[in-house]
């Protein structure tokens, strides 16, 4: 190993960059030496190459704009690109000691041990690489105007999620202002037809599943009221669409394909298709009050610690598009299982792969909150005690929706629903797990439900 150590570190980006691209061809180009290898591996090769060709494109786009990054993001995008680094180098090491002296992959060593290393360490390439992304998307994101200008249609062209993240930094900086309305308005022929169910009793949102003939893919659709009198209230609609639309799969959030205002209805209708090779849609409150957990938490730490962790992405790229999504619960994370009969990546046994939903209230961040609020204490208990009640003391800002992402990792990490439902009726009541739980913080305050005020949801001790 002549790159792993803390000499690895050391090193400038562009070096990194080089000793990077060349271990991922050279792990590339090995896999393909071994015929039997490849027999063996083949759907997990298959997705290797794939990201071979994406790590290099994102690697050498980072040598470009290294220059330009604060010493800050240089620091960490530095860490991510040299874990990766050390990961394709310890994987083509393994693979290195898969063959014997003329070149032959030792066929029993392989089945017997190699194999189940060798899926590991490309599981671990692919996770690195996703981390990796994941920072370089921030240096996209908040890079000033010399990043911006690295940013070229040629780079762009085959990176797909770069080029997401390019549209979302234009969209923030409100870059598409101009941009035509036929891209987001939709048509009539643009949404699929077919029964429109609830997808959750106490959420807005709708699922529609396209009925037989139909070429659409099933779709979210959430309603967002505008007033048809109003141009700029369409418009604000319209540059919120234009910052979803460019949302990509790793950034936990569904890609939204337009919107249909209907001014009859006061209201626009916007439309987030499934992402391919998922289904079977679900919330996080149906999963935290399904009968499967009576017998307690059927997920392991490492897959709650993976949800919270995508949902904390997921808000994390809210807020770098400068908006507030302000109804951060369990009713808005939505979580989809892969298409396929494997039982293992299935609720019960698996949680999915989780996105954040509901934005018919979002807005941005810089403009005016209507203070307008309301007295269900299922709500409210999601909010911070500045936001409850019918009229909030306070303007909704992000670290609200903070607040409420700590209120539902809490949920996440015990594995039980605050709110539990009752049969033919609106929420029975707290978690009895949870009556009087106490929150040690500045005001010392404890989840409880008083009859005198039911908003009243974090009662000061």
């Amino acid at each position: 190993m002549e790159f792993v150590g803390l000499v690895g570190l050391t090193l400038s980006i562009p070096g990194i960059v080089d000793k990077c691209v060349e271990l991922a061809f050279n792990l590339h180009n090995k896999i393909r030496e071994f015929r039997q290898v490849k027999m063996l591996l083949k759907e997990s090769l298959e997705e290797h190459e794939i990201y071979t060709k994406q790590v290099t494109a994102s690697v050498l786009f980072l040598k470009d704009i290294s220059p330009s990054l604060s010493p800050e993001v240089s620091e960490v995008i530095g860490k991510a690109l040299y874990h990766l680094t050390v990961s394709f180098e310890t994987t083509l090491s393994l693979v290195e000691r898969a063959a014997d002296s003329e070149g032959n992959v030792r066929r029993w060593w392989f089945v017997l041990h190699g194999r189940s290393e060798l899926e590991r360490r490309l599981g671990d390439i692919n996770k690195r690489h996703d981390l990796f992304l994941r920072c370089l998307h921030y240096s996209v994101l908040f890079g000033g105007s010399a990043v911006g200008n690295h940013v070229t249609d040629e780079c762009l062209r085959g990176n797909g999620a770069l080029a997401r993240v390019q549209n979302l930094r234009q969209a923030v900086m409100n870059k598409l202002k101009d941009a035509p309305w036929t891209k987001v308005v939709l048509d009539a022929h643009d949404i699929p037809v077919g029964p429109r169910v609830r997808l959750h009793p106490h959420s807005t949102v709708r699922i529609i599943h396209p009925t037989a003939g139909e070429t659409h893919t099933s779709c979210l659709v959430e309603y967002r009221q505008y007033d048809p009198a109003d141009n700029k209230s369409l418009r604000r609609v319209r540059d919120i669409v234009l910052i979803l639309r460019s949302a990509d799969i790793t950034m936990g959030i569904l890609q939204c394909s337009g919107f249909d205002p209907n001014p009859t209805s006061f209201r626009c209708e916007l439309v987030f298709p499934l992402p391919t090779g998922m289904k079977n849609p679900r919330t996080l409150r149906d999963l935290l009050t399904s009968p499967e957990n009576a017998e307690g938490a059927r997920h392991s730490l490492t897959e709650r610690v993976r949800l919270a962790t995508r949902l904390a992405t997921a808000v994390l790229y809210v807020h770098t598009a400068k908006l507030v999504h302000k109804n951060i619960r369990p009713e808005n994370i939505l979580l989809l299982e892969p298409e396929g009969d494997d039982l293992a990546f299935k609720f019960p046994r698996a949680l999915g792969t989780s996105f954040l939903i509901g934005f018919d209230v979002v807005r941005k961040d810089d403009e005016t909150s209507t203070r307008i609020g309301d007295e269900d204490w299922e709500k409210n208990i999601y909010r911070h005690p500045e936001r409850q009640g019918l009229h909030p003391d306070s303007d909704f800002t992000m670290l609200h929706d903070i607040y409420s992402l700590g209120v539902v990792l809490l949920e996440i990490a015990g594995w039980r629903s605050f709110v539990l439902p009752r049969e033919g009726r609106k929420w029975h009541d707290l978690c009895p797990e949870y009556q009087g739980l106490q929150i040690h913080g500045q005001d010392n305050r404890k989840f409880e439900v008083t009859q005198r005020n039911p908003t009243n949801v974090c009662k000061e001790s």
